[in-house]
């Protein structure tokens, strides 16, 4: 996808930034000693940031001509301080917040994080996904928010794919 005329590329070994020339470099150069098939996955931008799953939690990277920076924002979820542990495999943005889908390895749980007063990202495991083991693969977020002819509200929807189903599902 594309962030402020910068074409991003995410792959198992990191995220790739190219420019009209062709040329592609990666910007996230440790997750090549981390290779895993889910990292990069899903991309989203959420607050001018492109938020990268990876095989141990969030990665949020603000490109920027002086200095990029990469912050941590996982959920807790790889060790004992959250309610569910596993790992994120699907992000979307909506307004402040910061929906993930996110695989127990038996399991898929929606969770949905922002900043607090502090700056960090605060977590809240929203629903669990008990339908067997299915993973949450994508997400989108309906942004059409009246019929056509402007008469009738219509609330955001929320619609997550999950792997080997041929259905996604709307919350």
């Amino acid at each position: 996808f594309c962030l402020d005329e910068q074409v991003y590329i995410g792959y198992p070994d990191g995220l790739m930034a190219g420019d009209y020339s062709g040329t592609f470099f990666n910007v996230l150069s440790d997750l090549t000693f981390a290779r895993h098939s889910d990292n990069a996955r899903d991309l989203t931008v959420h607050e001018g940031r492109i938020i990268v799953p990876h095989d141990a939690g969030l990665l949020a990277y603000q490109p920027s001509e002086i200095e990029s920076r990469v912050e941590d924002i996982s959920p807790p979820v790889q060790n004992n301080r959250g309610p569910v542990q596993g790992r994120v495999r699907a992000v979307r943005g909506f307004g402040p917040w910061l929906l993930a889908g996110l695989w127990t390895g038996s399991t898929s749980y929606l969770l949905a994080g922002r900043r607090d007063n502090a700056g960090r990202y605060a977590w809240h495991t929203q629903q669990e996904f008990s339908a067997g083991p299915i993973k949450a693969s994508r997400m989108h977020v309906d942004s059409i928010t009246t019929s056509t002819g402007g008469g009738k509200l219509i609330p955001n929807r929320l619609w997550i794919a999950f792997d080997g189903n041929k259905e996604a599902t709307n919350f």
